[in-house]
């Protein structure tokens, strides 16, 4: 782990051991995350948690709104039921 943390550190253009203590901090968020609505927090940075899945029935509310995530999210789901699709078909 700490050779891993040496080469991401070089391409992040940080220290190893800040690379190690940011990782340190995704792993206690993740683990503190039992909640799929809870909200991850790095310092002043919050990010809410959610799974795609939860949109696969909203694929047209996603393409009517103007906003690039939804646009994004609309696309992945539609790729995997494209490609699930293909799956059956073959």
């Amino acid at each position: 782990m700490l050779d891993a943390a040496k080469i991401t550190a070089i391409a992040m253009h940080g220290s190893t051991p800040k690379q190690i203590e940011h990782w340190a901090l995704l792993g206690m968020a993740v683990e503190e995350t039992q909640d799929i609505s809870a909200v991850l927090s790095l310092g002043s940075l919050k990010f809410p948690v959610v799974k795609l899945t939860d949109y696969h029935d909203k694929v047209e509310e996603l393409l009517a709104v103007d906003n690039a995530f939804a646009l994004i999210t609309a696309a992945h789901i539609l790729a995997q039921q494209t490609k699930q699709q293909w799956r059956q078909t073959n």
